[in-house]
C-alpha cells in the first residue's frame, strides 16, 4: 500500500475507506480521499496514539491491520495474477476441538480426486494461518465460483454430535478477521461470502457475508 493523504484517489483509497468503516469510522467508499476521509483518519490516529496528521503511512496502515505495506501485508500474502471478485469462507466440517492440520486436509483432498488442497488459506484451531493452494491456481472449493475467488477455511464447523455449529475459537476469529482485512486490502473490489451463499449447505456454520460486510 502506498502512503495516502488528502487528494489521493484509487483502489488503495477504497481499501482505506473499507477498513475505516470496519473500525467504526463511517465514510463513503468512493476512492476519493476527501475531507471526511481525512477527518476519520485523524480520529483513528489520535485514538491509537499516533500523530494525527491525516497522512496514511506505515504506522496508520498497521493500525488498520495492513502491517508490511511494501510486501502487501504482515502475513506476506502473495497477490494472485487472477482477477479476484470473491473471497469465500468455508469450514472443514470437522467436529469441535478436533485439531485437523493443513497437511491432513491436503492429504484428504488429494486422495479424493483433487490435484491439491482445495483452499488457498487454512486457519487451524490455534489461530495459525497456513498457505494452501497457490493463489495463482484456480481453487477447488466452490462449484462455479473457483476461477475468480480466494478460498479461506477454518478448522471446525460441527458440534460434537456432527451438527452445524460455529466452533471458531477466539484465536480463529481474530486470525480470520485479520486475514480477510488483508485480502480485502489486496483485492478491494472482491466481496466476502460464505460457502452457504452458493450451495445448499450450512458451511461455514455462520453468516460470513453479514459478519464481514463492513470490510
Amino acid at each position: 500500500m502506498q502512503t495516502l493523504r488528502k487528494g489521493s484517489k484509487g483502489d488503495d483509497v477504497i481499501c482505506l475507506q473499507h477498513l475505516l468503516n470496519v473500525e467504526g469510522y463511517k465514510v463513503a467508499i468512493d476512492g476519493d480521499f476527501g475531507a471526511k476521509t481525512e477527518i476519520a483518519v485523524k480520529m483513528l490516529q489520535k485514538a491509537h496514539g499516533l500523530a494525527d496528521d491525516g497522512i496514511v503511512g506505515a504506522k496508520t496502515w498497521a493500525v488498520l491491520g495492513v502491517k508490511n505495506t511494501a510486501a502487501n501485508n504482515s502475513l506476506n500474502l502473495k497477490k494472485s495474477t487472477r482477477t479476484i471478485t470473491e473471497i469465500i469462507v468455508h469450514c472443514t466440517a470437522t467436529k469441535e476441538g478436533v485439531a485437523t492440520t493443513t497437511e491432513q486436509i491436503k492429504h484428504y483432498h488429494m486422495t479424493h480426486g483433487w490435484t491439491d488442497i482445495a483452499y488457498n488459506y487454512v486457519i487451524e484451531l490455534d489461530g495459525s494461518i497456513h498457505n494452501g493452494r497457490d493463489v495463482n491456481k484456480v481453487g477447488g472449493h466452490t462449484t462455479n465460483h473457483n476461477a475468480h475467488s480466494i478460498g479461506v477455511v477454518y478448522v471446525g464447523g460441527l458440534d460434537k454430535q456432527g451438527k452445524a455449529k460455529d466452533t471458531r475459537t477466539e484465536a480463529q476469529k481474530a486470525s480470520l478477521l485479520k486475514l480477510l482485512k488483508q485480502l480485502k486490502a489486496m483485492y478491494p473490489k472482491a466481496v466476502i461470502y460464505g460457502h452457504r451463499n452458493f450451495a445448499n449447505k450450512a458451511c461455514p456454520s455462520f453468516d460470513a457475508k453479514n459478519e464481514y460486510k463492513a470490510i
